[in-house]
């Protein structure tokens, strides 16, 4: 093989390790983008909103319970106004949920969310009609039957926002491990690459410097001895040797 040849073969090498590190970093990095924006624009928003949605629910509760203790109804009628002003809270943060939706366990924590939250307001309108009516005691009664759907509620909350906290950790993971992946395959590509050159450079510097040395020693004992019928040895055919 030419000098030439070598040296083209070197060049190529070089360049397309280049190429395959380079292109494969930009992929990469376009992966990266893409999680991030997932997490900038789904998951960390996703427990806000249900944060959002149970400190509604809880600051709901206050004016059911406050109602029933109240003697005027101007009093109540201010309640039921504070109430449903929390509910509509509640409602409007579970229907921006509907956009950060990432799975199906997602999901049927929202609806049952949902759910919960319509039988609450159920019950809680009967409650508000007895009060109304003077009825304490029945309003209570009917306030402490409400119990299992009021902690039932508050419990969904709580897990479902836990629960988007673990994805949030989860997709924060995956981001780290996918980065650090990237780094350990640039660096592998990044090191056959420079095994590959290093090989041919080192191939070709011997090859070259063999040939060079050969005629150096033999021009060395021409110039000592003045024979000029000795010949230079033939290693290969490349430029050193034929001349072209």
């Amino acid at each position: 093989m030419t000098i030439a040849k070598r040296l083209i073969i070197l060049m190529c090498v070089a360049i397309l390790g280049l190429v395959a590190v380079g292109g494969y970093c930009l992929m990469q990095i376009e992966d990266i983008k893409n999680n991030v924006r997932e997490v900038a624009t789904n998951v960390l928003p996703s427990p806000k909103v249900i944060e959002r949605a149970e400190v509604a629910y809880f600051r709901a509760r206050t004016p059911m319970v406050r109602h029933i203790t109240l003697p005027a109804l101007e009093d109540k009628l201010k309640d039921e106004q504070l109430y449903q002003a929390r509910i509509d809270e509640v409602k409007k943060a579970l229907k921006d949920y509907e956009s950060l939706i990432s799975n199906d366990k997602d999901r049927a924590y929202l609806e049952t969310s949902k759910k919960l939250l319509a039988e609450f307001e159920q019950g809680v309108t009967k409650v508000f009609e007895l009060s109304r009516k003077q009825q304490p005691d029945e309003a209570q009664r009917l306030s402490t039957q409400l119990r299992p759907t009021l902690d039932g509620m508050a419990k969904n909350l709580m897990e479902h926002a836990n629960y988007n906290h673990e994805l949030a950790a989860e997709e924060i993971n995956r981001i780290e491990a996918a980065g650090q992946r990237a780094i350990n395959v640039s660096l592998g590509l990044l090191a056959i690459c420079a095994a590959s050159v290093l090989g041919l450079a080192i191939s070709t510097y011997r090859h070259v410097t063999h040939s060079l040395s050969s005629m150096a020693t033999t021009f060395a004992q021409i110039e000592n001895q003045l024979d000029f019928t000795q010949r230079l040895p033939i290693y290969g055919s490349d430029i050193i040797v034929t001349g072209k």
